[in-house]
């Protein structure tokens, strides 16, 4: 797989994520056909992590308070989110 592939696969995939379950398959449908199952394996990925980490552990050992974890939620490092 070629580094404009990749990118592309990252792009549809992101998209998916942020769109509502039910319009995840009109995304992957309207995809190239050979990016489509990249695609398809990350979403499914994606959905069966669930709630991996459900709660700091930093809240968890009592390292900060879960108002403090809060102040994390929403801000970006590098390309991740935090939820």
């Amino acid at each position: 797989m070629n580094t404009d592939d990749w990118q592309k696969i990252k792009e549809i995939f992101n998209a998916a994520i942020e769109s509502p379950a039910g319009e995840r398959a009109a995304i992957l449908e309207n995809c190239a056909a050979n990016l489509r199952g990249e695609v398809a394996k990350l979403l499914k990925a994606h959905e069966e992590a669930d709630d991996f980490i459900v709660e700091s552990a930093f809240v968890d050992v009592g390292l900060i308070d879960e108002a403090e974890a809060d102040f994390y939620i929403g801000k970006q490092i590098d390309g991740y989110r935090i939820l």
